[in-house]
């Protein structure tokens, strides 16, 4: 089953004072409330949409974490990639910090985080961005592993978690 889900609204506010911290507890929640599941444009587009959860102006060059408010479980051999949209790459010059975003499996609802799915990006030109704008896309992949793998750690923790 892959299927994508709201964080809880603690951890929407949680990760959304953090990063923004110019939002009071009643707009949070209408925000909250207003965020939608990912979904595809059309019937043979490959990739889910991620929507803006709030309006904000991204100033070219400054790096942003924007908390999406969205949580993906999937089967254990599938990863969910994230790609920023192409529009806002020719038009903009947006591009994920870390190029292309990588959801494991594990990582929803890991005993140490509930998965929130956060989009960390810069552009190259001042772009205004309004609630319910399409972010990024995301596209579920099947992955393989090597013959001889043997790992049986267990995820603890959110992002960067794995490499310590």
């Amino acid at each position: 089953m892959n299927k994508f889900h709201k964080v809880s609204f603690e951890e929407f506010k949680k990760a959304t004072l953090k990063a923004k911290g110019l939002f009071s507890d009643e707009s949070l929640r209408k925000i909250y409330d207003e965020i939608t599941l990912p979904a595809r444009s059309t019937k043979n587009s490959a990739g889910y949409d991620f929507r803006s959860p709030f309006s904000f102006l991204a100033e070219e060059g400054v790096n942003y974490l924007i908390p999406t408010g969205i949580k993906c479980e999937m089967e254990s051999d599938k990863v969910l990639m994230c790609y920023p949209r192409s529009s806002y790459g020719f038009k903009y010059g947006f591009r994920l910090d870390n190029t292309v975003g990588v959801i494991d499996a594990d990582y929803y609802n890991n005993a140490d985080n509930e998965g929130h799915i956060f989009l960390g990006f810069t552009t190259g030109k001042d772009l205004f961005i309004n609630q319910g704008d399409k972010l990024f896309q995301a596209i579920f992949t099947k992955f393989y592993i090597a013959d001889g793998d043997d790992s049986s750690n267990e995820r603890q923790g959110g992002m960067g978690s794995t490499g310590k």
